[in-house]
């Protein structure tokens, strides 16, 4: 093979290696780049020589980048897989992770900046759905939880006061909000809490009071009641 076929196939390589290439002076200043990164930044050769490299990133990475990756560069001579956006010229932002070597002259002065630039578009997506799934597992695990604590709470009671007590703990362990049981007094047409002063709204509602528990009572479904209606809802 003759040296120059073996240039060309270097040249190729570099050209269109599967991530970004690109190279800067000690300053920052892009010095050359390959043409997969120009490919997906959407930018041409003139738009990009002489940039800053950090000007190629979104703004909210390019503060991270001067303090934090430009001196972890010049103390450890690299950095590696560090999570930045690169701002593409139709205004989009594409996510990367982001390899660099600090390169030295002979006598160790800092001369250039070398970037490997690789898509991390599938490794984001990978990341949310193992976020995704861990929520899932993690609310399925405090569900069985929950069952649990009902089923010891509930198969211990021997009184209407323990059944109670066990209703609204269960019920708070479930919202993680204030619990309060109420009672329809036999004979009337009355709600009455059955554990005096749980119920922050008060601890007797008849059931044609505009009340959000009367208002369940004759629905039969569960009222939701937010801050902004609550005054127009319920003004008492």
């Amino acid at each position: 093979m003759t040296l120059h076929l073996l240039g060309e196939q270097v040249e190729e390589l570099y050209e269109h290696a599967p991530c970004g290439l690109l190279s800067t002076n000690v300053s920052g200043r892009v010095v050359g780049v390959n043409q997969t990164f120009l490919d997906w930044s959407g930018y041409d050769w003139d738009q990009v020589n002489g940039r800053l490299f950090a000007d190629l990133l979104d703004v909210r990475n390019r503060a991270y980048y001067e303090t934090r990756c430009v001196p972890v560069l010049h103390l450890d001579g690299e950095m590696r897989e560090v999570a930045l956006h690169l701002q593409r010229a139709d205004g989009t932002t594409l996510p990367i992770l982001v390899n660099s070597t600090l390169q030295c002259s002979v006598d160790g002065r800092p001369e250039s900046m070398q970037f490997a630039i690789f898509d991390a578009r599938r490794r984001q997506d990978y990341e949310r759905e193992l976020l995704v799934a861990r929520r899932i597992a993690e609310r399925s695990e405090a569900q069985v939880r929950l069952l649990q604590h009902a089923s010891v709470a509930l198969g211990t009671v021997t009184s209407e006061t323990a059944v109670v007590a066990a209703l609204a703990e269960i019920a708070g362990l479930a919202t993680g909000a204030t619990t309060a049981v109420m009672l329809a007094e036999p004979g009337t047409r009355v709600l009455r809490s059955a554990m005096p002063g749980s119920n922050p709204l008060g601890d007797v509602v008849a059931f044609d009071d505009a009340r959000p528990e009367s208002d369940a009572i004759r629905s039969g479904r569960p009222v939701i009641v937010s801050d902004s209606d609550a005054p127009h809802r319920y003004p008492t």
